[in-house]
């Protein structure tokens, strides 16, 4: 799962900077509705970092035009993603990960 400059170029891609740290990033591909990356550093999880990441990157999602997000969410994140409000709608079979990943859908308000 490299992120590459040609990715970076192509998709919606913001950082999150807390006290001049990098602690996440988010990544937007409008084509497909999709929320293809939004990671945090271990410090920060609990700390309400993701949850400000998740509004931002839905604020970004609808000013660029996208109704829906679609996110394939790693396992131990999905529980974040339902408390947002997403949906599970189905599952996605990962060949570079090796396993089955939660397929989940936010509406955007």
């Amino acid at each position: 799962m490299a992120v590459t400059a040609d990715y970076i170029r192509a998709a919606t891609v913001r950082s999150i900077v807390v006290d001049g740290r990098l602690v996440s990033f988010y990544a937007l591909e409008e084509e497909g509705g999709l929320l293809d990356h939004l990671w945090l550093v271990p410090e920060v999880i609990g700390q309400g970092v993701g949850r400000f990441a998740f509004a931002h990157a839905t604020e970004v999602a609808r000013e660029i035009g996208m109704r829906t997000l679609l996110i394939i969410s790693d396992t131990d994140a999905a529980g974040f993603y339902l408390k947002m409000g997403a949906q599970k709608v189905g599952e996605f079979c990962s060949p570079h990960q090796n396993c089955t990943l939660p397929k989940l859908l936010f509406p955007i308000p």
